[in-house]
């Protein structure tokens, strides 16, 4: 059994990662806004690149089990399920942010890091299901979903991120009622 509690720590690290930059963070930061003595820190990890992939792990494990968790409590209702997946990002903006500076960070040891694109036509076709959607028309409203929910992480943009909300969840019912008739 790991002696440390690492997830708090791992969430002020992303703090400081968000706040500062990935690049310009160092140890010496780390261990001042995560309360935690040099020597500890270098117990628990030998280097600013594994203490980056451990963030890195704990944010995609940890948004992807709350997102596929709460997902099925919203079959048929792509407006609720589309509020679910804002409230949930709006809930861990800044961790979402962490995982756009691993995406578009210059050291190729972080590249595609919390780079969900392979997976989002499985992710798509599996709430394509759950909606009861025809899986290709909704692929496209999908990523588009997605792009505006990074923007709204990355701007805080919150009216700009509903009134794109809102227009995606009348194009999605614009398909559906396509396809039924």
């Amino acid at each position: 059994m790991d002696k440390y509690n690492r997830i708090p720590m791992l969430k002020k690290f992303i703090e400081v990662f968000v706040s500062d930059g990935i690049e310009k963070t160092n140890m010496r930061s780390l261990c001042k806004n995560g309360n935690i003595s040099s020597q500890t820190l270098y117990e628990i990890y030998n280097s600013k690149d594994e203490i980056i992939i451990a963030c890195g792990t704990y944010v995609t494990q940890h948004l992807e089990f709350e997102l596929r968790s709460g997902v099925k409590n919203y079959a048929n209702d792509n407006v609720a399920m589309g509020e679910y997946f804002f409230e949930t990002f709006k809930k861990y903006k800044d961790e979402i942010r962490f995982c756009m500076q691993l995406m578009t960070s210059p050291n190729p040891a972080y590249k595609g890091f919390c780079d969900h694109r392979p997976d989002m036509r499985k992710w798509s076709n599996e709430i394509a299901e759950i909606l009861n959607v025809n899986k290709d028309m909704f692929e496209s409203n999908f990523r588009l979903f997605m792009s505006m929910m990074y923007y709204y992480c990355m701007t805080g943009d919150e009216e700009g991120a509903r009134i794109q909300r809102y227009a995606l969840y009348d194009i999605v019912k614009k398909d559906l009622l396509r396809t039924a008739g």
